[in-house]
């Protein structure tokens, strides 16, 4: 067994994830028989017909239904490895960066998987909490709920009645752009204003030119709802949300973050900010009450890895707040 996994960084290097689920739009099935039906060629085979392609559909939705069962089924094997409290440390390893490998955008992990990762933030291994801090930020990015866009007007909201052409683009600050700039003089102070501010989080639109079709988010009321009460939570939203609203997991969990990994090589870790901006944006300000003691102790603290931990938690902070609601 041991030479079969002799190099499983290869595995982790070179695995290519195939489709869960094998989807033909609807749209591309008409196109498909209309393109055999217009004779310029004819095809081979004749056009199916209504009960083929609905037995066709059948098997497909069969397939799909056997795919999950299996992927499910290896998630289930993976963890019955790592039960085994007599598994080595190595095999140990291996089976947790294997099991890190199957989170998918197409289907969402199985809730036990998902209690394994959050857990595991405050494992004894360094090598353990940092592939349990990427999977858990993969995890938030599974859960989180879409937000609605709208399209605008770039030319509307410039109130400009001039339109750019391609052969006099000109980068920077225009006329058409200064409603996308930063004015202090104009900040949205209430509810209302907030609502009706436009905010572009692209950077480069509008610095040279304008998409053909610009979208950004629709107003809060349009939006999902923020903070959940338990019962409106997903099961795997209520595995996060009460493992980060527990105070003492939450004391180990910062101070494992805390510590030095390497003397005087630490670096911010997008790993951390990507968690942290994961769950400020899934949760709201739901586990600010049990972070703000750490954050202003970490403050507070000259030490490096101390500010580097501090720093890695704000900054998701920022970034994860993008959607809360003008009160927040």
């Amino acid at each position: 067994m041991w030479r079969t996994f002799e190099n499983p960084g290869s595995v982790h290097r070179h695995l290519y994830q195939h489709p869960l689920f094998d989807m033909i739009p609807e749209d591309c099935c008409a196109v498909a028989k209309l393109l055999m039906t217009t004779g310029s060629p004819f095809p081979e085979e004749p056009v199916p017909s209504e009960e083929e392609s609905e037995n066709g559909l059948k098997r497909q939705q069969l397939k799909n239904s056997e795919a999950v069962e299996k992927y499910e089924g290896l998630i289930g094997d993976l963890m019955d490895c790592l039960s085994n409290r007599n598994l080595p440390w190595k095999f140990e390893h291996i089976s947790i960066g294997f099991l890190s490998l199957l989170l998918r955008d197409d289907h969402q992990l199985p809730p036990a998987a998902v209690t394994f990762f959050v857990k595991s933030l405050n494992h004894d291994s360094l090598y353990v909490r940092k592939v349990a801090i990427s999977a858990v930020a993969g995890i938030v990015k599974q859960i989180k709920r879409p937000h609605k866009k709208v399209p605008v007007s770039p030319t509307e909201l410039s109130k400009n009645s001039e339109t750019m052409t391609l052969s006099r683009i000109v980068a920077g600050d225009r006329p058409d752009n200064q409603w996308l700039q930063y004015n202090s003089s104009n900040l949205p102070r209430t509810n209302q204003e907030w609502d009706h501010c436009v905010f572009v989080e692209k950077t480069h639109w509008g610095y040279y030119c304008w998409p053909r079709k610009m979208m950004i988010y629709a107003p809060e009321a349009e939006q999902p709802k923020q903070n959940l009460s338990r019962t409106e939570m997903t099961e795997r939203e209520l595995i996060i949300f009460d493992h980060f609203t527990d105070p003492v997991f939450i004391n180990q969990f910062i101070e494992f973050l805390s510590l030095e990994d390497r003397k005087g090589k630490d670096k911010f870790s997008p790993r951390r900010f990507c968690l942290f901006k994961g769950l400020f944006r899934n949760f709201g300000d739901a586990f600010l009450p049990v972070l703000q003691p750490h954050m202003e102790r970490l403050v507070s603290d000259s030490h490096e890895s101390k500010q580097r931990c501090v720093a890695e938690i704000i900054s998701g902070l920022i970034r994860g707040c993008k959607h809360w609601s003008f009160s927040k």
